[in-house]
């Protein structure tokens, strides 16, 4: 979780400092333009060839960061795991999902059962456990809002009995729980957007620089 946070993290602050490193340049190119300034050579792109490329360990250090951006944005993005089909309860954004849960009645006996699971991020990460389902068609539904950490038990009562559930981070599946869906086509498509700029400073770095752009 350690290593995923901070790979996050990084990606994220790089996506920010890509995006205001070819506004800002965007931004010059602008304000030469309304200056009367129509130098060819203050073309953005062409400034941040220029910039990127100034020598050989310059450019290759550019591409190194701006790979591994692009490979720890998209292997932290939740996108990206429901795609390929990674379900790790620590890893899911806000939403409601199904994993699995042990019950324990009061005489104690125990079921393993999908439960439909609340992750709540609004301040820290909580989880809560709303409805467990049986195979015969019965559920059990706590209205309390205990939540519960992963591998952890808690007390709930449902008809006046007691029970104790056990979160555990095993993905189920439940006709009865609707999940949420973080790979829909809005969420792929602010994905590709927000990695842009980086992929405009990729393509600088390869793009070799004509002889007029060199002066």
């Amino acid at each position: 979780m350690l290593v995923y946070e901070l790979l996050s993290i990084a990606s994220r602050c790089i996506l920010i400092y890509c995006f205001l490193y070819v506004v800002l340049s965007i931004g010059m190119v602008v304000v030469k333009f309304f200056k009367g300034e129509r130098d060819n050579n203050s073309a953005w792109f062409r400034k941040i060839k220029k910039d990127v490329q100034a020598n050989p360990l310059r450019r290759k250090r550019w591409v190194i960061v701006l790979i591994f951006t692009l490979v720890a944005y998209f292997a932290t993005s939740a996108a990206t795991l429901d795609v390929v089909g990674i379900h790790d309860l620590r890893l899911k954004p806000e939403g409601q999902y199904c994993f699995f849960v042990e019950a324990q009645r009061e005489n104690g006996k125990t079921y393993t059962l999908p439960a439909q699971v609340r992750v709540n991020t609004f301040d820290g990460r909580d989880y809560y456990v709303e409805k467990v389902f049986f195979s015969n068609g019965g559920w059990l539904e706590f209205h309390n809002e205990d939540y519960i950490d992963i591998g952890e038990s808690a007390y709930f009562y449902e008809n006046d009995e007691e029970w104790r559930v056990k979160l555990l981070n095993e993905h189920a599946y439940s006709p009865h729980v609707t999940e949420t869906n973080n790979a829909e086509g809005g969420d792929i498509i602010q994905m590709l957007a927000e990695t842009i700029p980086v992929l405009f400073l990729l393509c600088a770095c390869v793009i070799p620089l004509k002889e007029t752009e060199e002066e």
